[in-house]
């Protein structure tokens, strides 16, 4: 502001009273502000921020928009700073405004100090909802973070939720990375991981060639075919993730309910090896109030595809009962 001050100065110097009856008092006042846009202009380029009203081909999410208007009213200028957030969803973009007092070089100050401090999700993740920890607190939510957590409450309560669609995979990916978030994203990596499901005898048909012909291993109450080697993508349908377990017999009471319950449908257990694929651990998230009536799962989150190395087939026996949980 002093620097706009001084070139308001030294313009009225060189040209004059400009309440003087020999000046235009409106042309200058026009010729003032322009000096002061400029001004304006290059301090907003100095923070690396975007200006609304002229670097518009260099927007970017997450990288903030710096609009400005001078008030007649009370003759200072206005600055307003928007985060952009989803190019499709205007909900999720942010607005920072100006507080009484600031000038233009505060103002941004302010602005750049919430994006190295908050984050995506703010300074705690889900603080209202958060275990006993550093996360806890009153923080509100950050409109990202309110749609990842209801995005990850839609995915648990199932079957299928586009909500989770790929911004949000790559939200995670970028979380899981980052030192302020990943003591609560973190990527599961301690052994192979399942997913069990029904699927026609097509879909077998287009990946293990021979199925039907496949050895059995019998087991009390069902049985199942040997575990034979795969190559595929497991590519999930209408949403950007998938649900898998680390729990073998978890996967097995998921591919025996379908199994039962779908005429014409077999019950499979796919399995993919949880370091050369993208799996996101909920041993974390589960202790979030909302999250945690749903750790009895015991669900790995699939993000995007995933190679399936291995896979095994259940022969349905319409007499068998479901062996339980656990009990395999």
């Amino acid at each position: 502001m002093k620097l706009l001050f001084e070139n308001w100065r030294r313009y009225v110097n060189e040209a004059g009273d400009p309440d003087s009856d020999a000046d235009d008092a409106a042309e200058l006042r026009d010729i003032a502000k322009s000096l002061e846009r400029a001004t304006i202009e290059k301090t907003i380029e100095d923070f690396s921020f975007n200006s609304a009203q002229s670097s518009q081909h260099r927007w970017g999410r997450g990288q903030p928009i710096i609009d400005y208007r001078f008030d007649e009213s009370s003759g200072v200028w206005i600055y307003t700073a928007t985060i952009p957030g989803d190019p499709n969803d205007p909900n999720s973009w942010e607005d920072i405004n100006l507080e009484k007092g600031e000038d233009l070089e505060t103002f941004l100050t302010r602005v750049k100090i919430y994006l190295n401090e908050a984050g995506e999700l703010g300074s705690q993740v889900f603080a209202d909802r958060a275990p006993e920890g550093p996360h806890q607190g009153v923080e509100r939510d950050t409109k990202v973070e309110a749609a990842l957590y209801k995005a990850l409450q839609a995915h648990l309560k199932g079957p299928t939720s586009h909500l989770f669609d790929e911004e949000k995979m790559d939200l995670v990916l970028r979380l899981v990375k980052d030192p302020q978030y990943n003591d609560v994203f973190t990527l599961y990596t301690s052994s192979d991981v399942y997913r069990g499901m029904g699927v026609s005898d097509e879909w077998l048909d287009a990946r293990i060639p021979g199925w039907q012909k496949l050895p059995e291993i019998s087991a009390p109450g069902s049985t199942w075919t040997e575990v034979q080697p795969a190559d595929f993508e497991f590519v999930p349908q209408d949403t950007a993730v998938s649900s898998w377990s680390n729990r073998l017999w978890r996967a097995k009471d998921f591919a025996r309910h379908f199994a039962r319950r779908n005429k014409g449908v077999y019950g499979v257990v796919m399995i993919a090896d949880s370091k050369t694929n993208n799996f996101l651990d909920l041993s974390e998230l589960y202790k979030f109030r909302g999250l945690d009536k749903y750790a009895w799962e015991k669900e790995v989150v699939g993000l995007g595809s995933i190679r399936v190395k291995e896979i095994q087939i259940w022969k349905y026996d319409p007499g068998a009962p479901l062996a339980g949980y656990g009990n395999e």
